[in-house]
């Protein structure tokens, strides 16, 4: 019986399963929302970026001004990421503002853009190949 008392006082012995269940896991809520937020917010300014550069009803003087919201909306690097991802149609979000020459998203979007990646300069330099656009092409070298 000693050795039993013993046992039970020691420290390394885990605690009973009924003390276990007793317990509720613990679980930030707010990070919960907060991803399923982010997740929105994401959606949000991808669908706006679209917009800027695939739809019809494009207007110049808009762009900066949605492209700032957009940015505002999220994280520095998440907003670069967005931009600098093969997300619309198989391409960047520049490579649509060259295509369809629209010069304030590029820019504007250009802003925003850090640490590019190759892949990302090649899109834009098959972008202002299939326009024949020779000076935006210089320009991004």
């Amino acid at each position: 019986m000693a050795t039993d008392s013993k046992v039970a006082e020691d420290s390394s012995t885990p605690p009973s399963y009924h003390k276990i269940l007793a317990t509720p896991i613990q679980c930030d809520q707010s990070s919960i929302f907060s991803i399923g937020l982010m997740k929105k917010k994401r959606a949000a300014v991808l669908s706006r970026i679209r917009d800027i550069v695939l739809a019809p009803d494009y207007i110049p003087s808009s762009v900066v001004p949605n492209v700032i919201a957009c940015a505002a909306a999220l994280p520095a690097t998440e907003f670069s990421k967005i931009l600098t991802q093969l997300n619309i149609e198989g391409h960047t979000a520049p490579y649509w503002a060259i295509v369809n020459n629209r010069p304030h998203a590029l820019w504007a979007f250009i802003h925003f853009i850090s640490g590019t990646s190759p892949s990302v300069f090649s899109d834009l330099r098959i972008a202002c190949m299939i326009t024949n656009d020779h000076s935006i092409f210089m320009e991004l070298i």
